[in-house]
């Protein structure tokens, strides 16, 4: 399963949505009784949150692969040497293409991805949209897992998202 599957509707959490996984039936939060005892109250909540905690889950495991670390060096032209940096990135077709910010990338001498494997990939950078900060590089690699990108028009204001990174190299956080 990829990142499509959720962006196009297929299995998405929405407000109209019931949240559920195998592990306990379909809990929606409108159905947590309001006269219900504190302890019942509690239980009710906690099922609602671990089934969410379980979607989100499913999410990370998808998805993670294609989540990379961002390694740059931009030449400093001093004594001290390189500045190194770092972001995150999707790999967003199974070619190399990394989709990432553009403030990343922003006279970038060397760029490597670094793969929630350990693997890491020497990359160029294709283009950049600064108005959008936005940016794509490619990994000198092939047959790479991928996310596909969503339909953003699909979503509604107040619909819960997930955002997955690798900010400070902190691996699919």
């Amino acid at each position: 399963m990829n990142y499509s599957d959720y962006a196009n509707g297929d299995e998405h959490i929405d407000s109209e949505s019931k949240i559920g996984n195998s592990n306990n039936s379909n809990i929606d939060p409108a159905d947590i009784d309001p006269a219900a005892t504190p302890s019942e109250k509690e239980k009710q909540h906690a099922e609602v949150l671990d089934a969410y905690s379980q979607a989100v889950i499913s999410v990370v495991e998808a998805v993670g692969p294609a989540v990379v670390g961002i390694a740059v060096k931009r030449p400093t032209f001093t004594v001290l040497g390189d500045q190194v940096g770092a972001g995150s990135g999707s790999i967003i077709s199974e070619a190399g293409y990394i989709l990432t910010n553009a403030h990343v990338v922003y006279k970038a001498k060397q760029l490597i991805a670094l793969m929630q494997n350990g693997t890491e990939l020497d990359c160029t950078l294709v283009g950049t949209d600064l108005a959008t900060d936005t940016a794509v590089i490619r990994a000198n690699a092939s047959n790479l897992p991928f996310v596909q990108l969503g339909n953003s028009e699909a979503l509604k204001v107040g619909q819960l998202v997930i955002a997955i990174g690798n900010p400070l190299g902190l691996s699919s956080t």
